[in-house]
């Protein structure tokens, strides 16, 4: 072959590359979409409040709950229709060093932990301490396990196909802001239409808030996706579930003050994530679009 040819050759697949990937994308987020809009209208209809889930009618409760999975399904289903067969290329699965995990896991201890200690001690937020003794142990490490199922099926959606084509196509600002705003939507109708904005707060100022802490999140994710595999992230965003849920909502006692300020949809803990997100991509930004590349085919030959 010559040296023309080569070139030639070179260029027709790096479009093919192309192509697959922005073929791909577009599957993904179309069914994304496509499920998620089923399920919220289920929702409505039975009159589901994802704050008193456990009032909700069992239609209802399948209908929330199943959302958890939709990443995972939509994922499985862009590769049957792209490629014809199940396992896809940058999904992940591989040995991480136990370092990673434990990073991972400290990182996201240390978003939700730190403002909410911030605002228990200064009183926006009362503290309940009620069997913390055994709250926060638990709440940080056996139950994380179960949110480790929920991010596995988001890793692979979110991460494992989204993130690594959009870095396989486009420069890592589009890549952050692509993938966070497309994760934040996917979660938006929840707080719209089903409950999910705390009393007393705007919807408008819950989404936005909502919109830069899962984007800023999601990069730290994706890096973490690209450089080490699917665990690290998975870790880290069950951590950061299990931390809210499990320990900061037992322990909190809602306030004028809290709706505003605590958790995903407060704006202390967005604070704290931003900051992390700018120090973290400091340290490990997102590879180039060319290594992303070089590491799906990697993962190709793994399978």
């Amino acid at each position: 072959m010559t040296l023309i040819e080569s070139h030639v050759s070179g260029s027709e697949a790096g479009r093919t590359d192309r192509t697959t990937a922005i073929r791909e994308i577009t599957v993904f987020l179309t069914t994304v979409a496509a499920l998620t809009t089923v399920s919220t209208v289920v929702g409505v209809r039975e009159g589901v409040d994802v704050d008193a889930i456990e009032d909700a009618t069992p239609l209802g409760a399948a209908a929330m709950y199943s959302q958890a999975f939709f990443p995972f399904l939509a994922a499985v289903l862009t590769q049957l229709v792209v490629h014809r067969r199940l396992r896809g290329p940058g999904w992940g699965f591989r040995r991480t060093a136990w370092r990673r995990l434990a990073g991972a896991w400290a990182l996201s201890v240390a978003c939700v932990m730190t403002p909410t200690l911030v605002l228990w001690a200064t009183g926006l937020v009362e503290y309940d301490g009620d069997g913390a003794a055994t709250v926060v142990p638990l709440g940080l490490t056996v139950f994380v396990l179960p949110y480790v199922i929920l991010a596995i099926g988001e890793g692979i959606g979110w991460r494992g196909l989204l993130v690594t084509r959009l870095a396989a196509v486009a420069g890592p600002r589009t890549v952050v802001l692509v993938a966070g705003l497309a994760w934040a939507g996917f979660h938006v109708p929840l707080m719209i239409w089903l409950g999910g904005t705390p009393a007393g707060v705007p919807v408008a100022y819950t989404v936005a808030v909502f919109t830069v802490g899962i984007t800023a999140f999601g990069a730290i994710l994706g890096s973490m996706h690209l450089r080490w595999g699917i665990w690290p992230g998975v870790v880290a965003h069950a951590t950061l579930n299990a931390a809210m849920y499990a320990v900061v909502d037992p322990l909190s006692v809602a306030t004028d003050a809290s709706g505003w300020l605590l958790s995903e949809t407060g704006v202390a803990q967005v604070v704290v994530v931003v900051v992390a997100a700018v120090l973290w991509l400091r340290r490990w930004p997102l590879p180039s679009s060319s290594a992303v590349r070089g590491e799906a085919g990697r993962d190709v030959s793994r399978g």
